[in-house]
């Protein structure tokens, strides 16, 4: 069975991390929202996504059966071993829908504690998207 993740920060295609960390997708990203709320991380120059009902928009990627999230779950900060709260984002399974508002599939995504989004000085994008290229303004 293929390994889906969602991403909406620096895993997205044309972002910084896409080429190193996702180069075994094994499929087009498609374009699709989750549900939720994403923040700019100014200190860190990243996005976090929170628990809510906005629409959060980025890719889903596909990815071999037997991928190992390990990679990704280094680049986020998540541990399985450790608590919620030593992990910088927690890994969880969120349906993925489609432009046409249509459940695409489920997939793995990385969010992060409203918290620890406030914590860190998250900017709130009601839009919905995130780009590296975006300025941002608090």
């Amino acid at each position: 069975m293929k390994i889906k993740v969602f991403v909406y920060g620096t895993l997205m295609p044309g972002e910084c991390n896409h080429q190193p960390y996702c180069h075994r997708q094994i499929e087009l990203p498609a374009l699709g929202y989750v549900l939720g709320q994403i923040y700019h991380l100014a200190n860190f120059g990243y996005p976090a996504l929170a628990i809510g009902e906005d629409r959060v928009w980025g890719y889903c990627l596909s990815f071999p059966p037997g991928f190992s999230l390990e990679h990704l779950d280094s680049l986020e900060d998540y541990h399985p071993g450790r608590s919620p709260r030593e992990n910088v984002y927690d890994r969880c399974w969120a349906k993925v829908f489609d432009p046409q508002d249509r459940v695409m599939t489920e997939a793995w995504l990385y969010r992060m504690d409203l918290e620890k989004i406030e914590q860190y000085g998250g900017i709130y994008l009601p839009n919905g998207r995130w780009s590296g290229q975006q300025k941002f303004i608090a």
